[in-house]
């Protein structure tokens, strides 16, 4: 009998061991999942400089160009024409 008991306390130890490794990775898992830092990644940065290219390649010196306001009035249509 005493064998018996000491080698489930044996198996007992294992087992709670091995319960306890499988809640680190669960916990890691999460942590890596949900963590503030899986939302940043070098990939998204890349990907928003393809929207600063044309700043990024402009011409600091050359002058903007001249905008011109042209104003218009429109006549309004007729029902039934």
């Amino acid at each position: 009998m005493r064998k018996k008991n000491s080698g489930l306390e044996l198996e007992r130890q294992k087992l709670e061991k091995k319960v306890a490794y499988y809640e680190e990775c669960i916990r890691l898992s999460r942590h890596r999942h949900y963590a503030s830092s899986s939302e940043k990644s070098e990939a998204d940065s890349c990907q928003l400089l393809l929207f600063d290219e044309v700043e990024n390649e402009s011409d600091v010196k050359k002058p903007e160009p001249i905008v011109c306001e042209i104003t218009y009035t429109r006549r309004s249509r007729k029902a039934g024409g």
